[in-house]
């Protein structure tokens, strides 16, 4: 997850000092890569010990090291989608080789900076607990569902038995797995963790199953 998406999370979750802080991270990015520790806790009105906070909140030993990771995302994100507005990528005046050259920008630099984030250990945990599993179960919603079934072709073609479940059959389908079975579980954003299929977690930890 980039670090950017955390900060989000931590946004929306905690309404405190340090959600004030990660509101201002959003807010003022471009900034803060000139701000002193010291300048962002009076223009968020906290101290440098809940800055530290926030960074260990995110996954980072103190606040130097968040703040060189954070500068750096930003910095990187800025330089793979240089000249192209990934929300908007193209606009009525372009040309259609324009956008079309454009959208192959946006997926192509996609793929790199997912390629960056992904770690080998957690990729082989994953194969490994596939291989293992006697039946697979996907829980999306939305689009995550449209992706889930060129997944299960693929693993068809493995041999291997996965499931797309329906919504509304979700919870009967969990309570069908055991520790010898897969949940995949997909979400953009894995927030909030009462919303399925994120709900489920507590459901497939109780019966022991092997989640992704």
């Amino acid at each position: 997850m980039l670090i950017r998406e955390k900060i989000e999370r931590l946004a929306r979750e905690v309404h405190d000092a340090r959600g004030a802080v990660a509101r201002f991270l959003l807010l003022e990015a471009n900034a803060l890569e000139n701000m002193s520790m010291q300048e962002v806790a009076e223009a968020t009105f906290t101290s440098k010990a809940t800055l530290v906070r926030v960074a260990k909140a995110l996954g980072f030993s103190g606040w130097t090291a968040f703040h060189k990771a954070y500068v750096f995302e930003r910095k990187e994100t800025e330089r793979l989608f240089e000249g192209v507005d990934t929300n908007i990528p193209f606009s009525k005046q372009d040309r259609t080789a324009q956008m079309r050259s454009r959208l192959a920008q946006i997926y192509m630099e996609s793929v790199y900076l997912t390629n960056d984030l992904c770690e080998d250990a957690t990729l082989e945990k994953a194969a490994s607990i596939l291989d293992e599993s006697e039946r697979i179960v996907v829980l999306g919603i939305g689009a995550n569902r449209s992706l889930s079934r060129i997944f299960i072709q693929k693993m068809v073609k493995l041999g291997k038995r996965v499931d797309l479940c329906e919504p509304a059959d979700a919870r009967y389908f969990v309570n069908t797995l055991t520790f010898r079975d897969c949940a995949i579980l997909i979400s953009y954003s894995g927030m909030p963790p009462q919303r399925e299929p994120m709900a489920f977690i507590p459901l497939c930890q109780a019966r022991g199953v092997p989640m992704i």
